[in-house]
């Protein structure tokens, strides 16, 4: 693992959300995705993302797929992203997502059913 400094504490939370991914598509693509993962802070981003430009903190890979890119801070691009397609996910989904993402995203009504998908 990579991690730009002072960004240790974030590196080893995201490290156990990936790992929850990854063991959670394993089964479903019949083999581990081999990847070393790489937790980089806003002012090392541009130097490191594997498109230039990129917004901070987008999840991404290397182009030849052997890195996952991360940013140490939430991406509000992703996190909106999938706060918009929970609330329209069904329960089951929720659940799966929330047992790899965990909490990170706060989806947490997905536990109780308060999302809006739930309460129609």
């Amino acid at each position: 693992m990579w991690v730009s400094e002072g960004a240790e504490t974030q590196a080893r939370r995201i490290a156990s959300m990936v790992r929850r991914a990854r063991d959670w598509i394993t089964p479903i693509l019949g083999m581990t995705p081999p990847f070393s993962l790489h937790v980089f802070s806003p002012t090392d981003w541009a130097a490191v993302a594997g498109v230039p430009g990129l917004t901070y903190g987008l999840p991404h890979t290397s182009d030849e797929g052997d890195r996952l890119i991360v940013g140490a801070q939430p991406a509000r691009l992703f996190t909106a992203t999938a706060r918009d397609y929970l609330a329209h996910a069904d329960r089951r989904t929720g659940e799966v997502l929330v047992g790899a993402y965990g909490d990170d995203l706060d989806m947490a009504s997905l536990r109780t059913g308060t999302g809006s998908r739930q309460s129609k």
